[in-house]
């Protein structure tokens, strides 16, 4: 407002002076003809030219004087505001770092001048369940922490270049750092500042983050290609249960390396139909072993150049890179289908949090499910603690979707991670899987014999189905019956196993002493 203010008394002093000047001249100008008739003019009308003429020019002086300096004075006020306007489209919003552009821009020369002599360490930095925090305290409380974050690296990485790269992810680049322990000093300080609480308005926030780490010119002379091993080393981070930080490496290189040969060969062998892909079923045992009551389908990949393919290994790449849903469609088509030749059993089939959060999940379950004529009342899905964790309103819809037409849903590995009483209470479910990992330390720990007992207890309580996975030795299905299960599966029944050997197994062609009868559907 003021700069206008200013620019209009200048025009105003301008005008004036140009009627002024305009005035004197025409005066001027009228005496000239007149004096042209004379002979000569006297002393006293050439004293009043001299001095008309004087003040005309020196009007025109003043204004062309004003206007020069108004247009230098506002070419300067143009240029601040152009250097204000790059300097603001350089900067995130939210945080006042660098913006993820920007950042990549200067990181890419960085790596140049690594090249050159000058070595660099880049530091990516991603915000431990802060989508947890997000959906409790609400998106302006989360706006309010990415500012924190924004603050204490500016405030605790002095001649650091810093930037937000979306989300809840930061990167800083150090200039002069080659060293690991230098790296790992400097971003376990980070770690420490973020973990020390502070009040966000009416809110005590604790923050913690997983850093990854990778330097030039040791590790790479590419821009891409050192931003990709830092995300590698925070994956690691995070996989090493998050708060923590991870240098690259070149054992995490022949890692990453693997994952791109397993993320090519997942999308060929979809493209061409999964043949390689096959689903096996593993019995579930009720009755206390007296009974077969049901399948879980287990998808198995056996690749014809790099052999067994764990699912542990390919099935979280398909979900980073969008490929679970169609590898969910290839399992629930071949095991709707197989199941429907063994009609008294139940059928459980895994489904990820990445399906759930895919909108049109349920509806595509129940066409698919319709088109192979299947009885929705036999289908079991298991969904893990992390699911529950993670749903919201859109997931708890599909699965009231799904239960409606009879479909039910299995807690799977009951007691690994979350596990919270109050996931039972709000969300509908039918089954309860006890992890493995107390059922294998039972003839070791009597503690996991207590914690069993009860789960089961609890489960009886609340109507829901028990089963113990991981029974692998009559000693495990002894302690698990004393404990109160009466519903079990593992390798002391029987391994996964493809539809036409379970087909074998029900009609008692393959180890006809030792089988369950079977359970029919009630």
């Amino acid at each position: 407002m003021t700069d206008r203010v200013q620019l209009s008394a200048q025009h105003l002093c301008v005008i004036v002076a140009a009627i002024l000047g305009i005035g004197l001249c025409t005066i001027v100008a009228g005496l000239v003809p007149s004096w042209c008739n004379q002979t000569a003019p006297s002393f006293r009308e050439l004293f009043v030219f001299i001095q008309l003429a004087s003040v005309a020019m020196g009007l025109a002086g003043i204004t062309v004087g004003i206007s020069v300096h108004g247009v230098h004075k506002r070419a300067a006020a143009l240029r601040r505001a152009e250097l204000a306007f790059r300097e603001n489209a350089r900067l995130d919003s939210l945080t006042k770092t660098l913006n993820r552009s920007s950042f990549l821009e200067v990181h890419e020369e960085q790596v140049r001048l690594a090249q050159q002599g000058e070595p660099m360490a880049l530091f990516v930095l991603d915000l431990d369940r802060f989508k947890e925090a997000n959906d409790t305290h609400g998106h302006a409380m989360g706006d309010a922490v990415l500012r924190h974050i924004g603050s204490v690296l500016q405030w605790e990485l002095d001649g650091a270049i810093i930037g937000r790269l979306g989300g809840d992810e930061f990167a800083f680049i150090l200039p002069g750092l080659g060293s690991k322990s230098i790296c790992e000093k400097i971003g376990k300080r980070v770690l420490r500042t973020l973990q020390r609480p502070v009040r966000l308005g009416s809110v005590l926030v604790e923050t913690n983050a997983s850093i990854g780490v990778a330097w030039s010119p040791e590790h790479g002379s590419d821009a891409d290609e050192l931003m990709r091993f830092a995300d590698l080393a925070l994956y690691a981070a995070k996989a090493n249960g998050r708060g923590s930080v991870r240098c690259f490496d070149r054992d995490l290189a022949a890692r990453q390396q693997r994952r791109l040969t397993i993320e090519r060969a997942l999308a060929e062998e979809l493209r061409a139909g999964g043949r390689q892909l096959q689903v096996n079923y593993q019995p579930i045992i009720s009755e206390g072993g007296a009974a077969i009551h049901g399948v879980e389908a287990l998808l198995r990949w056996r690749h014809p150049e790099h052999g067994f393919i764990a699912p542990s290994e390919f099935i979280p790449i398909a979900e980073d890179i969008g490929l679970i849903d169609k590898l969910g469609q290839l399992v629930f088509d071949r095991a709707l289908s197989e199941a429907q030749s063994w009609p008294q059993l139940t059928l459980n089939v895994n489904v990820s949090p990445a399906q759930l959060r895919t909108k049109g999940f349920a509806a595509d379950l129940c066409d698919r499910i319709a088109a192979a004529g299947f009885d929705p009342r036999r289908l079991f899905l298991e969904i893990t603690e992390g699911v529950l964790l993670e749903s919201g309103e859109d997931q708890l819809s599909q699965i009231n979707h799904l239960r409606s037409i009879g479909v039910k849903f299995s807690l799977d590995d009951f007691g690994s991670g979350y596990s919270s009483l109050a996931y039972l209470r709000r969300f509908p479910l039918d089954q309860i899987k006890i992890d493995r990992s107390y059922i294998l330390t039972l003839p070791s720990d009597p503690r996991s014999g207590v914690l069993v007992s009860a789960i089961c207890e609890l489960g009886r309580g609340l109507n829901l189905n028990i089963v113990a996975e991981g029974v692998e030795t009559e000693e495990h299905l002894m302690l698990v019956k004393a404990a109160g299960c009466t519903n079990f599966q593992g390798y002391h029944f029987a391994q996964p196993m493809p539809a036409d050997r379970l087909r074998d197994y029900l009609a008692g062609r393959t180890r006809p002493s030792d089988r369950p009868r079977l359970q029919s559907v009630a």
